[in-house]
């Protein structure tokens, strides 16, 4: 009774590991690029460089995006939405300029035909209606991603 058990349990662990790797395996999809300019991811003031961006909730409909320095000091969480785009052969990362300022924007993805987008946040969005305003433009900067 007691090997029997044992074989149960040890099929068990073998099969809920295998589900949990395949899936972290599949879902699970993460960049690395240097950022050389302070920005802003959602409400945070990131400074430059090295970062990891990663998908936290593979498994959920709503994206979350964690950017992360190589040191750790410097940590953001944002939403992000699935939108269409061209089909491209390496992964960007992008930002917006406002002036001297920086906003990531969105990771064009490698190999697929989508993007993932962040919504603007509100201190973008008024820097955007005030550059408007006086006649100017916000730039599109892509960085190289692996």
């Amino acid at each position: 009774m007691k090997t029997r058990i044992l074989v149960v349990m040890a099929i068990v662990v073998a099969s809920v590991l295998a589900v949990d790797s395949g899936a972290n395996a599949q879902g699970q999809k993460e960049w690395t690029t240097n950022v050389p300019f302070a920005f802003q991811a959602g409400d945070a003031t990131l400074s430059p460089g090295k970062y990891t961006i990663r998908v936290v909730n593979p498994s959920s409909d709503r994206t979350a995006l964690q950017l992360r320095s190589e040191d750790g000091r410097s940590v953001a969480i944002v939403q992000a939405s699935a939108v269409s785009g061209k089909k491209r052969e390496n992964a960007m990362v992008v930002f917006h300029r406002y002036g001297d300022r920086y906003f990531f924007s969105a990771i064009k993805l490698a190999g697929e035909e989508g993007n993932l987008a962040v919504t603007r946040s509100n201190s973008e969005r008024m820097l955007q209606r005030e550059i408007a305003g006086n006649a100017g433009q916000d730039v599109l900067v892509a960085l190289k991603a692996r």
